[in-house]
């Protein structure tokens, strides 16, 4: 977990972003307590954008895992990370 300034272009103001490392599992359930973990520490830090990294939310043993249970982008999965973003009143940035 790391924080850094960033200038807003021609806005003047600084905004903080903070970047979340993890160790993603083949677990649902895991993985996002991991981003919520790092969502409620960035809030605190004071962060308006967490990005976290790529399979941060699944990742198999073989591709075929990955692909077995893939849900669409309007899907629950992705659902209980939107709660979290507006629970912490965050953007994020999921594996981009």
């Amino acid at each position: 977990f790391s924080t850094s300034m960033v200038s807003g272009g021609t806005n003047t103001a600084l905004r903080l972003v903070a970047v979340g490392q993890m160790t993603s599992t083949a677990s649902h359930a895991a993985n996002l307590a991991q981003v919520a973990e790092l969502c409620a520490r960035s809030a605190a830090a004071g962060a308006q954008l967490l990005c976290v990294p790529e399979a941060f939310s699944f990742i198999g043993t073989h591709f075929t895992q990955t692909v077995a249970q893939a849900q669409p982008l309007s899907g629950p999965r992705l659902s209980e990370y939107r709660n979290l973003a507006r629970q912490h009143k965050l953007w994020l940035s999921l594996g981009g």
